[in-house]
């Protein structure tokens, strides 16, 4: 992984974070974790502010969400809509940090840690990352310093003025628990699960062996989805039926592929099973 920092011409409180990650190997790893991610001490900040809403771009006015409210480490915070790309650690005036990831996936989880000699506060972009060999992503960040509510108006300006960016990043997405990692199956099999993406519409392929066996799009309704990621699309579900009596006896690795209209693949972490017909 590498990251290069550079100022921002005519926003002195403002830098660029670049990253690239390249997969050397010739392994494949599914999607998973969150990236960019930013930490920042507890003890000057202790308010969360980002926009969340369908009016992204209008100066709308952000969401503040006292440290009172937020989840305490190792646990996972609530995971809220970043519809803008920023949050912002600030303090009770609104001053502080945030960072601007317009190519990252619009969702985090901010949480805070709970021991007293090392209190931190802590958010992540959700951005699901797949690699298979020889991969590679590049994307960009900005950090800036200041009042929220400026921040969130030059990240206007940078989108008009940097922008646009490319859109790099997968659909996020997971195939149901059934069937398990290490199960026994026969028969014609359920494959199902749900995939959206930040950006486009989204298809999914289904591959047993690194072999397609079909294909569809993910535009089935299942509501749960958009309650655990505010702003998802009614309708992120697929389903496949997996004949498995086509396949020889033995152990076999079933994985479904998302794809967005920009060609970018995320890879759900797939099941290794075993037919017996």
């Amino acid at each position: 992984m590498e990251r290069w920092f550079s100022s921002v011409p005519s926003y002195p409180y403002v830098f660029r974070e670049r990253y690239r990650i390249i997969h050397t190997g010739n392994d494949t790893h599914a999607s998973g974790g969150g990236a960019p991610s930013y930490e920042i001490t507890a003890t000057i900040f202790d308010q969360f502010a980002f926009y969340t809403g369908t009016a992204p771009g209008t100066a709308a006015a952000a969401t503040i969400l006292p440290t009172a409210q937020m989840v305490q480490w190792p646990a996972i915070g609530k995971v809220q809509w970043l519809s803008e790309n920023w949050f912002a650690f600030t303090n009770q005036q609104g001053f502080g940090f945030a960072a601007y990831s317009p190519q990252a996936f619009p969702y985090g989880a901010p949480s805070q840690s709970t021991n007293q000699f090392d209190q931190e506060l802590g958010c992540s972009f959700l951005t699901p990352l797949s690699f298979s060999p020889n991969s590679s992503i590049q994307f960009d960040t900005f950090l800036m310093l200041g009042n929220y509510k400026t921040l969130q108006l030059e990240t206007y300006d940078i989108q008009r003025i940097l922008g646009p960016f490319a859109d790099v990043v997968p659909p996020r997405g997971a195939i149901n628990s059934d069937p398990a990692t290490g199960s026994t199956v026969s028969g014609s099999v359920s494959i199902d699960g749900w995939a959206f993406d930040s950006v486009s519409a989204t298809s999914v392929e289904l591959y047993v062996d690194d072999v397609i066996k079909a294909s569809g799009l993910a535009n089935l309704v299942r509501p749960d989805i958009a309650i655990a990621f505010p702003g998802a699309p009614p309708n992120p579900a697929f389903h496949f039926i997996l004949d498995t009596t086509q396949l020889a006896n033995g152990q076999h690795t079933i994985e479904v592929r998302a794809k967005d209209e920009a060609g970018n693949v995320a890879l759900l972490p797939h099941r290794i099973v075993r037919v017996q017909n």
